[in-house]
């Protein structure tokens, strides 16, 4: 199993990434719960799936 995570510096980050986890910690901060309702799911997690790899 190899797992490889990080971008180094944070410039490197691609922007939907970032409004991603600003997003997140936004929902988080305002006192929600650590639940995400599916209209949050996916304005969270849309950005992000161009940059999800999978495999077995």
């Amino acid at each position: 199993m190899t797992f490889t995570a990080g971008y180094g510096d944070p410039t490197d980050v691609p922007e939907p990434l970032r409004q991603a986890i600003q997003l997140l910690v936004q929902h988080l901060f305002d006192g929600a719960d650590a639940s995400i309702d599916a209209a949050h799911d996916r304005v969270i997690h849309a950005p992000i799936a161009p940059y999800r790899r999978w495999a077995v």
